[in-house]
């Protein structure tokens, strides 16, 4: 991953203003538009009041001096209503572009592989780019926008101004003013420098939030009396950092009121020059009272201004942080000849001489690692906690591809085939399942969600494969049965017990019903009765299947043609059960191991 820049050009501004156009083109139309008029409209009302107060000290008709007050009444409501306009258009830009770039940082997320989410600086990327990318986009816009605007505005007002001030004059009193958008933009580039240095922090006080607020953790931190100390954390981690932002408001502010005393001193000294031609003679009453407005008119034009250049200049810094994240690209690349899954009933599934090792790690996970697969085949894996059972199943899904050796079925590499196309081909049981708080129905569905509901809304083959994972009782003891929404976070939905979500999970691996199937721990959190009976069940299903089992449990192995024992990353033992016994290695000991325990005989 690369390190985010400084930001400091404009790099980021064209692709700014592109997601804008690709999220709302013509808004962005429409809004330029009525920025132009914005710009222009109010100046009109402004130089009309030289006009109508120099008709009054000359004692012009009345009619020409109302036609001018009507004139300028008309300018001034047409601009309030430009300004109802504007405000509409840049909230429906807003919610355009925010909802048009949650959906990019949804679709690179799932485009990235499961590496990156062994990085902390990829959290902290994720961090910063869901916080800059609803706001920081629009907001360049926005600004550009405004400065257009300004800009136009702040060009006829020099104008105005010059009518009675000389050229070097104007410069003079509109140059008193660059100090303030020095003073910001330095702040600006602290700001971003802070933000860059501690949003590991900021993700940490989020953590602790969701630690003392959330329900996963609610019952240990009220048992184990921790809520105090993870509070106290809290609050000094929050204290910190809302040290540091009050410093660097403290730096700001003292250097905005120096920058304001020279802007101010300049104006006054430019009021006192009008004022003493206007006491010659050389202005008129009605120059004086216009150069007033514009001056007060140019003076907040400025600030605008400077703001705007300033805020452009702060979010195309954060803005890097958002195409940072959007830069991200896969570590399992597609093929650049892709090749298609062999569709070979009789393929055979083949790992040979397989080493891994996890992304910023030196020790290797898995080495040497050599085993196969085919159809009808049951094989187990089984070993200790950390043996490089639940990687080498990452392995397999292609969530990782391996640091040397080769995934090949019936002699195709898998590197050579798109990752998707492969996805298709499998279903998996993983250790850590997820648990979707919608519909029981659609916690099943989901594992094949193409497939068409019947008339009645559900989807064929789910209450077979509920049957089958033993979930069918339970669903119909629930208020809704297939249709009751589960968890207490989105509804008043049903709780469901650890082993009732494993057999929903269960479930959905079996609706989705593909020719490779992988299973972590599928027994584990399961009642005696419902392990049993699936475990009868598997080797029938399993017919037309390439079946890997990982295990911990001798009762579930058993069951398997071939038994692979891992230890330390590496294959140790192989075969079948009685094949492995009479070894006497280290799947013996298990075996002996939870034999006994399942006597009760204890030493």
């Amino acid at each position: 991953m690369t390190r985010p820049g400084d930001g400091n050009g404009a790099v980021h501004l064209v692709p700014a203003i592109r997601l804008v156009w690709d999220s709302a083109s013509r808004l962005m139309v429409v809004s330029t538009v009525v920025v132009v008029l914005q710009a222009v409209l109010p100046l009109v009302p402004l130089y009309l009041v030289r006009s109508i107060v120099n008709a009054i000290a000359d004692r012009a008709e009345l009619s020409y001096v109302l036609a001018l007050v009507g004139i300028a009444a008309i300018a001034s409501m047409l601009t309030m209503a430009l300004r109802s306009a504007a405000a509409y258009l840049r909230e429906a830009q807003a919610h355009s572009l925010s909802d048009h770039v949650q959906s990019l940082i949804h679709r690179k997320s799932l485009e990235l592989d499961l590496e990156y989410y062994d990085r902390p600086r990829y959290f902290d990327t994720l961090h910063r780019a869901q916080e800059e990318a609803p706001s920081r986009p629009a907001a360049v816009v926005d600004n550009i926008m405004g400065l257009l605007r300004t800009t136009i505005s702040l060009v006829g007002i020099i104008v105005l101004i010059a009518y009675v001030l000389p050229w070097y004059a104007v410069t003079a009193l509109m140059a008193a003013s660059v100090p303030l958008g020095i003073v910001r933009s330095l702040a600006s580039r602290r700001q971003f420098r802070w933000r860059m240095r501690r949003t590991a922090s900021e993700r940490s006080v989020v953590y602790l939030n969701w630690l003392l607020t959330g329900r996963p953790h609610a019952k240990e931190l009220r048992l184990y009396g921790l809520s105090p100390l993870l509070a106290q954390r809290s609050e000094a981690s929050r204290a910190e950092l809302r040290r540091e932002q009050l410093s660097l408001a403290a730096q700001r502010s003292r250097g905005e009121v120096m920058a304001h005393a020279v802007q101010t001193a300049a104006v006054f000294v430019a009021v006192g020059v009008v004022a003493a031609q206007a006491i010659r003679g050389a202005a008129t009453v009605g120059d004086l009272v216009m150069f007033l407005q514009a001056v007060q008119r140019g003076q907040m034009l400025m600030g605008e201004l400077l703001a705007g250049a300033n805020n452009l200049y702060e979010s195309n810094l954060f803005l890097s942080t958002v195409f940072e994240f959007l830069g991200l690209g896969p570590t399992v690349t597609a093929p650049c000849e892709p090749a298609s899954v062999p569709s070979d009933a009789e393929a055979r599934l083949e790992v040979r001489d397989v080493a891994f090792t996890y992304p910023g790690t030196d020790k290797p996970v898995l080495e040497n690692v050599s085993l196969s697969v085919g159809p009808g085949e049951v094989v187990a894996l089984v070993g200790d906690n950390g043996a490089g059972k639940t990687t080498l199943m990452k392995l397999i899904c292609r969530f990782y591809d391996p640091t040397s050796g080769a995934l090949s079925l019936d002699g195709v590499n898998l590197r050579a085939v798109p990752k998707q196309e492969w996805w298709s081909q499998i279903t998996a049981l993983f250790q850590d399942h997820a648990q979707y708080l919608y519909s029981v129905h659609e916690n099943i569905w989901f594992g094949h969600p193409t497939q068409e509901p019947d008339p009645e809304g559900i989807h064929e083959g789910v209450h077979h494969a509920a049957e089958r994972a033993g979930a069918a009782e339970f669903i119909r003891a629930l208020p809704e049965g297939y249709r009751t929404m589960l968890g207490r976070f989105l509804t008043e939905g049903a709780e469901l017990s650890g082993g009732q979500w494993k057999k929903l999970a269960l479930a959905r691996t079996f609706y989705r019903d593909r020719r490779f199937a992988i299973l972590d721990e599928p027994t584990s959190g399961l009642d005696p009765e419902t392990e049993a009976r699936l475990l009868r069940d598997l080797r029938p299903w399993a017919q037309n299947k390439s079946v890997l089992l990982v295990t911990h449990r001798i009762a579930a192995a058993r069951i398997a043609d071939r038994i692979y024992v891992m230890r330390g990353g590496r294959i140790t033992e192989h075969g079948s059960h009685d094949e492995l016994c009479s070894l006497n290695g280290t799947y013996a000991a298990m075996y002996r191991t939870q034999l006994n325990q399942m006597q009760g005989v204890y030493r």
